[in-house]
């Protein structure tokens, strides 16, 4: 078979054309790769407030559940986490933070304590409720009542101030 110049142009602009293929195949194999790798970032650091670390603070990726929670350290670890994510750090009594990470690998936050939400939590025997929520009496107590009581035990402080307590 015979053999003219045009065939031998077609032929070499049909190899160059699967080169090119595979070279735009190769670059966005590379940015999926990059682009995976940037979400599976580990973020550590500490929670803590004026008075030190802070245990049991739930610390999340906003808009996700992948969270976690810190130890009695106030320390903290959360994975897959890239730099749009924000942080959103809440506890009861304490304010809630948000923090962007950008490229930050350690996030350290303090957190302020929120005066007015915790007069709305009480404290039942192992769990807790809100006092909307409560069905039966609450009894309260200033510090100023049992400020400078020389007690061994926190029932004796409270003892003949709030009813039931004997």
């Amino acid at each position: 078979m015979k053999k003219n110049k045009n065939d031998l142009f077609h032929l070499s602009v049909i190899q160059i054309s699967k080169v090119m293929r595979l070279g735009v195949i190769l670059i966005i194999l590379g940015l999926f790769s990059t682009t995976t790798y940037a979400q599976n970032r580990q973020i550590t650091g500490t929670v803590s407030d004026i008075s030190g670390a802070l245990p049991g603070v739930n610390v999340l990726v906003k808009g996700t559940t992948n969270g976690t929670v810190t130890d009695f350290d106030g320390n903290y670890s959360v994975n897959d986490v890239s730099d749009s994510d924000i942080l959103v750090f809440s506890s009861i009594g304490m304010l809630t933070k948000e923090v962007a990470v950008g490229s930050q690998s350690v996030v350290d936050v303090v957190l302020s304590e929120d005066v007015e939400r915790l007069d709305e939590v009480v404290v039942i025997g192992y769990t807790s409720t809100t006092r909307k929520n409560l069905s039966s009496s609450v009894s309260q107590l200033d510090n100023e009542e049992i400020t400078g009581l020389v007690v061994t035990d926190v029932r004796e402080s409270v003892q003949g101030k709030v009813a039931g307590v004997q």
